[in-house]
Protein backbone atom coordinates (compact mmCIF):
# COMPACT_ATOMS: atom_id res chain seq x y z
CA UNK A 1 0.00 0.00 0.00
CA UNK A 2 1.44 3.46 -1.31
CA UNK A 3 0.38 5.38 2.15
CA UNK A 4 1.75 3.08 4.51
CA UNK A 5 4.59 2.89 2.36
CA UNK A 6 5.26 6.74 2.64
CA UNK A 7 4.67 6.80 6.18
CA UNK A 8 7.47 4.26 6.95
CA UNK A 9 9.77 5.94 4.93
CA UNK A 10 8.80 9.71 7.07
CA UNK A 11 9.31 7.31 9.94
CA UNK A 12 13.02 6.43 9.07
CA UNK A 13 13.65 10.68 8.29
CA UNK A 14 14.82 13.08 10.86
CA UNK A 15 11.83 15.04 13.07
CA UNK A 16 12.64 18.06 12.05
CA UNK A 17 12.90 17.08 8.19
CA UNK A 18 10.74 19.41 5.96
CA UNK A 19 9.64 16.17 3.63
CA UNK A 20 7.53 15.33 6.34
CA UNK A 21 4.77 17.19 5.88
CA UNK A 22 4.68 16.53 1.88
CA UNK A 23 4.49 12.59 2.82
CA UNK A 24 2.33 13.13 5.20
CA UNK A 25 -0.20 14.45 2.95
CA UNK A 26 0.82 11.93 0.24
CA UNK A 27 0.67 9.50 2.16
CA UNK A 28 -2.80 10.93 3.23
CA UNK A 29 -3.84 11.37 -0.41
CA UNK A 30 -3.40 7.45 -0.92
CA UNK A 31 -5.06 5.90 1.47
CA UNK A 32 -8.05 8.15 1.20
CA UNK A 33 -8.33 6.78 -2.40
CA UNK A 34 -7.55 3.22 -0.34
CA UNK A 35 -10.32 3.28 1.87
CA UNK A 36 -11.98 3.86 -1.61
CA UNK A 37 -11.23 0.80 -3.02
CA UNK A 38 -11.21 -1.21 -0.06
CA UNK A 39 -14.10 0.09 1.93
CA UNK A 40 -14.23 -2.40 4.37
CA UNK A 41 -10.78 -2.44 5.10
CA UNK A 42 -10.17 -2.20 8.75
CA UNK A 43 -6.83 -1.49 8.69
CA UNK A 44 -6.41 1.48 6.34
CA UNK A 45 -8.97 3.16 7.75
CA UNK A 46 -6.98 2.84 11.39
CA UNK A 47 -3.63 4.47 9.62
CA UNK A 48 -5.56 7.04 7.99
CA UNK A 49 -7.11 7.59 11.33
CA UNK A 50 -3.80 8.03 13.40
CA UNK A 51 -2.44 10.37 10.27
CA UNK A 52 -5.77 12.70 11.04
CA UNK A 53 -4.61 12.54 14.44
CA UNK A 54 -1.01 13.94 13.60
CA UNK A 55 -2.14 16.18 10.95
CA UNK A 56 -4.26 17.56 13.51
CA UNK A 57 -7.95 17.22 12.12
CA UNK A 58 -9.40 15.60 14.94
CA UNK A 59 -12.74 16.10 14.64
CA UNK A 60 -11.98 13.59 10.88
CA UNK A 61 -9.93 11.15 12.95
CA UNK A 62 -13.34 10.78 15.24
CA UNK A 63 -15.01 9.79 12.73
CA UNK A 64 -12.49 7.73 11.09
CA UNK A 65 -12.14 5.72 14.23
CA UNK A 66 -15.79 5.41 14.65
CA UNK A 67 -16.06 3.85 11.33
CA UNK A 68 -13.00 1.27 11.89
CA UNK A 69 -15.47 0.03 14.78
CA UNK A 70 -18.40 -0.30 12.58
CA UNK A 71 -16.23 -2.10 9.89
CA UNK A 72 -15.06 -4.28 12.69
CA UNK A 73 -17.74 -4.62 14.45
CA UNK A 74 -20.11 -5.90 11.30
CA UNK A 75 -17.08 -7.97 10.45
CA UNK A 76 -17.94 -10.15 13.52
CA UNK A 77 -21.57 -10.38 12.51
CA UNK A 78 -22.63 -7.19 15.01
CA UNK A 79 -25.11 -3.96 13.31
CA UNK A 80 -24.24 -1.52 15.14
CA UNK A 81 -23.63 1.80 14.05
CA UNK A 82 -21.82 4.65 15.97
CA UNK A 83 -22.51 8.29 15.15
CA UNK A 84 -20.27 10.04 17.60
CA UNK A 85 -18.03 8.62 20.44
CA UNK A 86 -20.42 10.42 22.82
CA UNK A 87 -22.34 7.37 21.91
CA UNK A 88 -19.77 4.86 23.35
CA UNK A 89 -20.77 5.78 26.97
CA UNK A 90 -23.97 4.85 26.45
CA UNK A 91 -23.23 1.19 24.90
CA UNK A 92 -23.35 -1.55 26.82
CA UNK A 93 -19.61 -3.32 26.61
CA UNK A 94 -20.77 -6.57 25.23
CA UNK A 95 -22.09 -5.17 21.97
CA UNK A 96 -18.96 -3.27 21.19
CA UNK A 97 -16.62 -6.33 21.47
CA UNK A 98 -14.42 -8.59 20.52
CA UNK A 99 -12.78 -5.62 18.18
CA UNK A 100 -9.43 -5.69 16.98
CA UNK A 101 -7.47 -3.96 20.22
CA UNK A 102 -5.36 -2.23 18.30
CA UNK A 103 -8.51 -0.02 17.61
CA UNK A 104 -9.78 0.64 20.90
CA UNK A 105 -5.93 1.44 22.23
CA UNK A 106 -4.96 3.92 19.34
CA UNK A 107 -8.88 5.49 20.52
CA UNK A 108 -7.04 5.22 24.55
CA UNK A 109 -4.11 7.52 23.10
CA UNK A 110 -6.35 9.76 21.11
CA UNK A 111 -8.61 11.14 23.94
CA UNK A 112 -5.84 10.57 26.82
CA UNK A 113 -3.83 12.92 24.14
CA UNK A 114 -7.38 15.44 23.76
CA UNK A 115 -7.40 15.41 27.82
CA UNK A 116 -10.51 13.16 27.80
CA UNK A 117 -9.40 10.78 30.47
CA UNK A 118 -13.02 8.66 31.23
CA UNK A 119 -13.18 8.34 27.37
CA UNK A 120 -9.90 6.99 27.12
CA UNK A 121 -10.31 4.88 30.19
CA UNK A 122 -13.61 3.34 28.36
CA UNK A 123 -11.53 2.55 25.16
CA UNK A 124 -8.71 1.12 27.17
CA UNK A 125 -11.63 -0.85 29.36
CA UNK A 126 -12.83 -2.22 25.90
CA UNK A 127 -9.20 -3.03 24.11
CA UNK A 128 -8.14 -5.21 27.13
CA UNK A 129 -12.14 -6.91 27.04
CA UNK A 130 -11.31 -7.71 22.99
CA UNK A 131 -7.69 -8.61 23.56
CA UNK A 132 -9.30 -11.42 26.32
CA UNK A 133 -12.30 -12.19 24.08
CA UNK A 134 -10.74 -12.61 21.28
CA UNK A 135 -8.02 -15.07 22.33
CA UNK A 136 -5.19 -13.11 21.09
CA UNK A 137 -1.57 -14.34 22.28
CA UNK A 138 -0.14 -14.40 24.57
CA UNK A 139 -2.69 -15.79 26.60
CA UNK A 140 -3.84 -13.41 29.33
CA UNK A 141 -3.36 -15.78 31.99
CA UNK A 142 0.62 -14.74 30.85
CA UNK A 143 0.28 -11.22 31.22
CA UNK A 144 1.59 -10.89 34.98
CA UNK A 145 0.23 -10.20 38.48
CA UNK A 146 -1.70 -8.00 38.71
CA UNK A 147 -2.48 -8.47 35.08
CA UNK A 148 -1.02 -6.01 32.53
CA UNK A 149 -3.43 -6.75 29.49
CA UNK A 150 -3.52 -2.90 28.83
CA UNK A 151 0.18 -2.75 28.75
CA UNK A 152 0.64 -5.18 26.23
CA UNK A 153 -1.73 -3.56 24.25
CA UNK A 154 -1.02 0.03 24.53
CA UNK A 155 2.62 -1.13 24.00
CA UNK A 156 2.15 -2.70 20.66
CA UNK A 157 -0.02 0.19 19.20
CA UNK A 158 2.52 2.26 20.18
CA UNK A 159 5.40 0.31 18.48
CA UNK A 160 2.77 0.26 15.56
CA UNK A 161 2.34 3.94 15.34
CA UNK A 162 6.54 4.87 15.72
CA UNK A 163 6.87 2.13 12.86
CA UNK A 164 4.85 4.51 11.13
CA UNK A 165 6.65 7.80 12.14
CA UNK A 166 3.37 8.86 13.82
CA UNK A 167 4.98 9.92 16.65
CA UNK A 168 2.43 12.17 18.60
CA UNK A 169 -0.09 9.20 18.92
CA UNK A 170 2.97 6.63 19.31
CA UNK A 171 3.92 9.24 22.50
CA UNK A 172 -0.07 9.19 23.58
CA UNK A 173 -0.02 5.47 23.73
CA UNK A 174 3.10 4.87 25.54
CA UNK A 175 2.15 7.16 28.02
CA UNK A 176 -1.17 5.84 28.69
CA UNK A 177 0.83 2.47 28.86
CA UNK A 178 3.55 3.48 31.66
CA UNK A 179 0.55 5.61 33.70
CA UNK A 180 -1.18 1.50 33.33
CA UNK A 181 1.93 -0.19 34.30
CA UNK A 182 2.96 2.12 37.23
CA UNK A 183 -1.05 1.42 38.45
CA UNK A 184 -0.35 -2.39 37.99
CA UNK A 185 3.24 -2.21 39.85
CA UNK A 186 1.49 -0.44 42.85
CA UNK A 187 -1.30 -3.05 42.83
CA UNK A 188 1.04 -5.75 43.41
Amino acid sequence: DLGMLLLRKSARLSPSDDDIPSLRSKAREALSVAVLAKNNEVKTHLVLSALMVEMGQEELAETRFLNCLDIELSNVGKKITLDSVDELDGYNSDDLCPADPLIYALMSGFFSQQGKPLKARKALLMATRSFKEGNHLPPVQDHGKPQRTSVLVLARASLYLFELGLVGLANSCFSVAKECDVAATEKA
